[in-house]
């Protein structure tokens, strides 16, 4: 638990477990060194065939198999389960032709032209192709018939053939095998975690669960997490059906280089606003927590660690959450921004209820556990202060678990 503890954490959810993972867990729970309320959920991956195991492992198959009910260790319960409802929303500029995006999103991603600037160590957008051109279309069907001279066509046109192909990314399985994977798990008594990044997969999550509770009759409350673009009109269906929406809040911020590899196949940046057009569709629309909030949906926090980093850094996050800004001059929408407690709560009583742990953990009252960290630093008063923007320089000093202490910072 050398990354858990010093950071203040004793509940989690292992959100992509895989049949490896249990044995590790119930060896530290042997040793008397695990200190940590976990959730197990288990990866569903692609169809026909997801996750199978002789001992209890869910399986789903298209053809309507419903998972079995749950599978217990002695760490921890696997009655949640992950599943992906499409990829990354991340291009590559630097490919030829570059690499679009394969996140769902709900339109046609743009095909920018890249150039290398050597001065600032860094591609730059030049223009863009047009895709509804003729010279477009007839390049499509060459592409199509395998009858066109990439080379000759890029020495002619100055860009890739390649980069006059349409695409608006890709679910991880059709759309009636999400809705179909949600149905039978919902039914069997499984909490779904939806990995969805693009717009066009929020909304097939979101329908998936609506049309999983309706035909099954049930409340489960699911989480979608990631929730990089949402569409304005689905904002207000999360609370209804009692979503929890969850965030990994240290991505809600500008990043320059990552930014060029995300932003500019949403919006135009070759225009006066630049990359950050605060009337681009992306600024407007990217990680929009306080909106979800407004509308009634429980945000809650996270790390995704290890896919970024393997420090799930809670107080880089909380910054994040309530600045917009880590590192940079530049906040990220700041009309998207949440309270301090707000995220305080997204990370201890609303994590806990999204996980099932909220009857003895999550917060400071009678009959709980009495999980607690001690730290360096009041962060309300320095967010008072005005000093938000030094939140992430937050230490643990003590971890207790279950009125244990479990950490100690030398």
């Amino acid at each position: 638990m050398d990354v858990t503890l010093p950071r203040g954490i004793t509940g989690f959810l292992d959100a992509a477990a895989r049949p490896a993972t249990l044995p590790v867990y119930d060896a530290l729970l042997d040793q008397g060194k695990f200190y940590a309320r976990a959730r197990i959920a288990p990866i569903l991956t692609q169809a026909p065939i997801v996750f199978l195991t002789a001992d209890g492992f869910p399986r789903y198959d298209h053809r309507g198999a419903a998972p079995a009910r749950t599978m217990k260790t002695a760490a921890g319960q696997a009655n949640f389960l992950k599943l992906f409802a499409d990829g990354v929303i991340e291009g590559d500029p630097l490919s030829v032709p570059p690499t679009l995006p394969n996140a769902a999103f709900s339109r046609d991603y743009l095909q920018p032209l890249f150039e290398w600037d050597e001065a600032a160590h860094s591609v730059k957008v030049t223009g863009y192709v047009d895709l509804g051109s003729a010279l477009c279309t007839d390049a499509r069907a060459g592409l199509a018939k395998g009858e066109i001279d990439a080379a000759a066509f890029i020495a002619e046109n100055g860009f890739h053939p390649a980069q006059c192909i349409k695409s608006n990314g890709v679910l991880q399985d059709p759309e009636d095998v999400e809705i179909g994977y949600v149905k039978a798990g919902d039914a069997a008594g499984f909490t779904f975690l939806i990995h969805a990044i693009g717009d066009r997969a929020v909304k097939t999550a979101l329908d998936a669960i609506e049309t999983a509770r309706a035909e099954n009759g049930t409340s489960t409350r699911h989480t979608i997490t990631h929730l990089q673009v949402v569409r304005p009109e689905n904002i207000g269906r999360f609370a209804p059906l009692g979503i929890y929406t969850s965030f990994t809040f240290a991505w809600a911020v500008v990043d320059r280089p990552y930014d060029l590899s995300v932003i500019p196949f949403i919006d135009r940046v070759d225009g006066p606003g630049g990359i950050y057009d605060e009337d681009g569709y992306y600024w407007r629309n990217a990680y929009p927590a306080a909106s979800l909030q407004r509308a009634g949906a429980v945000v809650v926090a996270g790390s995704d660690a290890p896919v970024d980093t393997r420090d799930p850094r809670p107080f880089v996050n909380i910054e994040g959450a309530v600045t917009r800004s880590i590192g940079d001059p530049l906040p990220l929408n700041t009309n998207e921004a949440i309270s301090l407690f707000d995220a305080v709560d997204a990370y201890t009583i609303n994590a806990a209820r999204s996980t099932r742990q909220d009857a003895f953990s999550g917060s400071i009252e009678p009959g709980k556990k009495a999980d607690f960290i001690i730290v360096d630093q009041d962060i309300f008063a320095l967010a008072d202060a005005g000093g938000a923007d030094q939140i992430s320089e937050t230490n643990v000093l003590q971890t207790w678990f279950g009125g244990k202490l479990v950490y100690e910072k030398e």
